[in-house]
């Protein structure tokens, strides 16, 4: 049995390849490491993520559950097994380790984030809408948190609402062709059809080929009279 600290120099020295994309190495170091110390959740936890890397699923998806298993406390892999189950579009699965990751970790940013975009998936909108304010209270300038949470506004009809996070967000993001396109199709929705339309027109400037913005500047067009 190596000490803590002999574990910890190897595991650094395993990490450090896997983040410069050495699967292979990293795995075998990885694979030394658990040689050394079938126990070690660390390591058990990384070479589940590199063969999630390598597009080995579900050998991945086990290493890091047996992890997990070791401690159960342990955040880092609750949200990496969570983003590794919903690429694969496991997405009760995912919420569940999300939320264990948010038990753990209530500022979590990018578990509130994606728990947020699962929710929405699933049209439970107002849940959804609570996880993007828990991130925009300390990123209240973002325009991507702000994007989100006036997308899911506007999914709940909650229209005054979106159109003002999104307004927002395109004064700060004013090249987002997308985020223009979802202000212009709030702004439609309520029959602020002028304001649509300028909308639509700035969006089809920057992404000439956006089939959705070129459609509803159309209907938008139609129901002015021109």
């Amino acid at each position: 049995m190596s000490s803590t600290s002999e574990l910890e120099a190897l595991l650094t020295q395993a990490t450090r390849a896997h983040q410069a994309g050495q699967l292979v190495e990293a795995q075998t170091s990885y694979e030394a490491l658990l040689k050394a110390e079938p126990g070690y959740h660390p390591a058990l936890h990384f070479l589940g993520l590199s063969y999630f890397q390598q597009g080995q699923a579900d050998r991945g998806i086990d290493l890091i559950r047996r992890a997990l298993t070791l401690k159960p406390d342990y955040v880092e892999a609750h949200y990496n097994l969570a983003a590794a189950l919903q690429a694969i579009g496991r997405l009760d699965e995912a919420m569940a380790h999300y939320e264990q990751t948010l038990a753990f970790d209530p500022g979590n940013v990018g578990a509130h984030n994606n728990l947020g975009a699962i929710l929405l998936q699933h049209a439970r909108f107002e849940e959804a809408i609570t996880h993007f304010e828990k991130i925009l209270a300390s990123n209240p300038e973002s325009p991507h948190v702000l994007s989100n949470l006036g997308f899911a506004l506007r999914e709940a009809k909650r229209y005054d609402d979106a159109i003002s996070y999104l307004t927002k967000a395109s004064l700060l993001d004013p090249a987002n062709a997308d985020l223009l396109c979802n202000l212009g199709l709030t702004l439609q929705d309520v029959g602020r059809h002028e304001e649509a339309l300028a909308a639509f027109d700035k969006t089809l400037a920057i992404k000439p080929g956006l089939v959705e913005a070129a459609q509803a500047r159309a209907a938008t067009l139609k129901t002015l009279g021109r």
